[in-house]
């Protein structure tokens, strides 16, 4: 019965989203939006192909990839992740929750939903993002390995939260339940950093040195597990494809085996929980009511009077550190710290270590640059279901977006300025980026207002779309990870394209003052040469802000 009913429920919500989107292209601009969508599309499947080009060594993409699983593990076991893919919609929750369907059933039909979001974006890379074009398989196999390598990322994304939540929501039986996968990770971290320590690379080449290390004992045997996803994708033969397929079945099985193991220790730790419960009600009947401690403030308090802008970006700020875990961020920059330490004690005499953390950075930097807009969200996006009220302030319409704006490209700035910071400090640590330490800083004074610039008018690019287009906004981040990137390499790439148009002129005017200061100044006349783009930069996001602001005082929320 209840493949019927979910079948069901499955067919209308599709239907009813589907003719909610026709009803919405009764408005011109969202024709517009649509036409131009399926202009870009076409521009893609268009586009000139890779012929001719050679494919990235095995090496590479074996170490680029078993290091992306190892970056994103960790990051799920130390910072968390989400459980927001297990939640039910209301007509979900009113259609199945009365229904004589067990908790299994309806932890299944969600996971068997999210099928949906990952085959969306399997068929996003295969076809629009031309992945898998270099397999001497075919791209029908590459899809098979991509459906197969996102399925496991989201069943295992899945599992680490639920195994989290136990452990910090039901303290010691939770902590027992978790022990295993604790114990593997310590383990792995241990056996990491002794790998680290003993190791001496063969080659000058940053790339081979890194698939070296990757394979060296015992290090190579804790990440046999992040190797095994990857194996249908360097399968040469159908057999050796079918037994990498293989392979990455059980791997889903295990984890749907863990997902139903971790649900049902929630309905334990529940009795548990209240048990507990019931043992200090009974103690402060006894005892009487102790006073409850007070509440630590750790948030920077706002001034009762100053500009309505930055109260607007404080309260966007604000909204999303209340959501963000501190201890995380605490644990990164820890880790930061301390792998930046451990690299410059190592320098003198191997400067491996801190050659991959100036990459690292400084690639992680160039990436936020692109998909930060995407990821930070606190600006309008956020606000969309308090829009009427928003609406109601008694503020202009400039000074409403300015304070939007603000808030994301402040967040944004600030953490590419630490990786790269820590990224430049750690090539010129090791000579692999030739500049003085003097024009380090300088260049570092006169790129952070522009850095902050463009951030400023990527977001606004974002806003832009939440207001002329508020239906087709995400309010918040959806949960995914490596398995939505296809939809969000799309979705960047226009957002670019539109950003590359408005950063043209402030370039032509910063590459015109370089050229003519480079033969006097030399490698100083960088800084200058941002003076100019700053300025054009500014005027730039002073027209887009005006802009925003208009089409703000203009919109009619009932009609969205």
């Amino acid at each position: 019965m209840l493949r019927y009913a979910a079948l069901y429920l499955l067919r209308a919500s599709a239907r009813n989203r589907a003719r909610s989107l026709l009803r919405q292209l009764r408005s011109p601009r969202y024709v517009v939006a649509l036409l131009v969508g399926i202009a870009y599309l076409v521009l893609v499947l268009a586009g000139p192909h890779r012929q001719g080009v050679s494919p990235a060594p095995a090496y590479f993409l074996q170490a680029t990839g078993t290091l992306l699983l190892v970056v994103l593990v960790l990051k799920w076991w130390i910072l968390g992740t989400d459980r927001l893919a297990l939640a039910f919609t209301p007509a979900e929750v009113q259609f199945l929750f009365p229904a004589p369907v067990s908790r299994r059933g309806l932890l299944g039909y969600k996971l068997a939903r999210a099928q949906l979001f990952i085959a969306l974006n399997v068929l996003v890379w295969v076809v629009l993002l031309r992945a898998g074009g270099d397999s001497p398989l075919g791209r029908p196999f590459h899809a098979v390995s991509l459906w197969l390598f996102f399925t496991t990322l989201m069943l295992h994304r899945l599992a680490t939260a639920l195994t989290r939540d136990s452990v910090l929501a039901h303290g010691a039986s939770g902590l027992r339940r978790a022990a295993l996968p604790l114990a593997v990770l310590v383990a792995a971290l241990g056996t990491a950093w002794f790998t680290l320590s003993n190791f001496v690379p063969t080659t000058d080449n940053p790339l081979r040195v890194l698939g070296e290390f990757l394979e060296t004992a015992p290090l190579k045997w804790v990440l046999l597990p992040f190797r095994l996803p990857l194996l249908p994708f360097g399968a040469q033969t159908a057999g050796a494809w079918l037994g990498g397929v293989g392979i990455g079945l059980l791997i889903i099985a295990g984890h749907v085996a863990w997902i139903l193991r971790a649900d049902h220790a929630f309905e334990e730790a529940a009795v548990e929980a209240s048990a507990r419960r019931a043992v200090r009600v009974a103690q402060m009947r006894h005892q009487g009511r102790r006073s409850l401690a007070p509440t630590r403030r750790w948030w920077f308090p706002l001034a009762p009077s100053g500009s309505p802008a930055l109260a607007i970006a404080w309260k966007n700020l604000a909204r999303v550190a209340r959501t963000t875990s501190l201890g995380g961020l605490a644990l990164v920059a820890l880790l930061i710290a301390g792998g930046l330490v451990a690299a410059t004690m190592t320098a003198p005499h191997d400067p491996f270590l801190m050659i991959m953390v100036g990459t690292l950075a400084t690639s992680w930097a160039g990436v936020s640059l692109v998909f930060g807009p995407l990821w930070v969200r606190a600006d309008l996006r956020g606000d969309l279901p308090h829009l009427a009220v928003l609406r109601t302030w008694p503020l202009p319409g400039q000074v409403v977006m300015a304070g939007q704006v603000l808030g994301s490209a402040a967040a944004l700035t600030a953490l590419q300025f630490l990786l790269a910071e820590v990224g430049v400090y750690a090539l010129v640590a090791t000579g692999q980026a030739d500049i003085s330490p003097a024009l380090v800083a300088a260049l570092t004074i006169a790129a952070v207002p522009v850095l902050l610039l463009i951030n400023a008018l990527a977001i606004g690019i974002q806003n832009g779309a939440a207001l002329l287009y508020p239906s087709w906004v995400q309010v918040e981040v959806r949960p995914g990870g490596v398995e939505a990137m296809g939809q969000q390499f799309l979705t960047a790439g226009l957002a670019l394209v539109l950003l590359a148009l408005l950063l043209l002129g402030p370039a032509l005017l910063a590459g015109l003052t370089w050229y003519f200061l480079e033969a006097r100044l030399g490698g100083w006349s960088l800084v200058p040469a941002l003076l100019p783009a700053a300025l054009g930069l500014g005027l730039e996001l002073f027209l887009l802000v005006d802009w925003l602001g208009s089409r703000f005082e203009r919109l009619e929320v009932a009609a969205e």
